[in-house]
């Protein structure tokens, strides 16, 4: 089944800048992808998608962030993990390309 626990899905986020009547017309999405780092079985990055008119995939690394992927956190990370994390990225970046898209990190 899906999980539908927050921590485990990415974060949407609208970018509005100045006046809101060009917002109703043109949506700028910021997807945050934390811990879910695919495009298949993502509910909350279809969500985020339906209506956006561009779109915007970011996966930040901080280690020291309160919200910091587990993937990253300091003390939790042995060459195997980061090697995993690193090639988990590319292949989504890949995706993300063929999807004429790029993940911002």
């Amino acid at each position: 089944g899906v999980d539908d626990d927050p921590e485990d899905q990415g974060v949407a986020m609208p970018v509005v800048k100045g006046n809101l009547q060009p917002v109703l017309d043109k949506v700028n999405t910021i997807y945050w992808f934390r811990k879910a780092l695919r495009l298949h079985d993502n509910p909350s990055l279809v969500r985020a998608v339906q209506g956006a008119s561009t779109f915007h995939p970011v996966f930040c690394v901080d280690t020291e962030a309160p919200g910091a992927s587990s993937f990253v956190r300091t003390g939790k990370v042995g060459v195997n993990r980061m090697k995993f994390l690193l090639e988990t990225l590319d292949d989504l970046n890949q995706s993300l390309n063929n999807m004429d898209s790029r993940l911002m990190v």
